[in-house]
């Protein structure tokens, strides 16, 4: 990069501080639920890199754990909280035990890093109703928390 190149960047660096704009967030987060009976219900969650360079990220070795990697809320008719299984009260509750593997990826511009998390064994979906389903994570770059789109899972009687 030129001299005049690297002035021109730091001018617009400096703009930005001054205005008040935040950093974008080098991801974006998209959800979707597959769901095969009542009792399998599985949420894809899609992580795209929408920068221009590389992004590196710390994950679980298993695809099947988004819980792990991702916050994900679900709220019933009523704007409350879904209630946590025996599982997700073991692996999201005060003394979670979130132990295993993480390994490093790296999600080259444009590309996206797919996962799934088992819905029906973190949450008590037990009960008939709608509930919001989305999911979020802190973005230790842009120091912002991405949150996801919301889709409606319908659990019937």
């Amino acid at each position: 990069m030129t001299k005049s190149g690297i002035i021109s960047a730091f001018a617009h660096i400096v703009a930005a501080l001054c205005s008040g704009q935040s950093a974008q967030s080098p991801f974006s987060l998209t959800v979707s639920i597959a769901q095969q009976n009542p009792r399998d219900i599985r949420l894809n969650v899609t992580l795209t890199n929408v920068s221009g360079s590389d992004f590196h990220i710390a994950t679980k070795a298993s695809h099947v754990d988004a819980d792990l990697d991702y916050e994900v809320t679900v709220l019933d008719d009523h704007g409350e909280p879904a209630r946590y299984s025996d599982y997700g009260k073991k692996v999201h509750g005060k003394n979670s035990d979130r132990s295993g593997s993480i390994i490093a990826r790296v999600i080259k511009p444009g590309r996206a890093l797919q996962e799934s998390a088992d819905l029906s064994r973190i949450f008590d979906l037990s009960k008939p109703g709608n509930y919001a389903v989305s999911v979020k994570k802190f973005d230790a770059v842009s120091k912002t928390v991405v949150i996801s789109n919301t889709v409606i899972l319908s659990v019937s009687p």
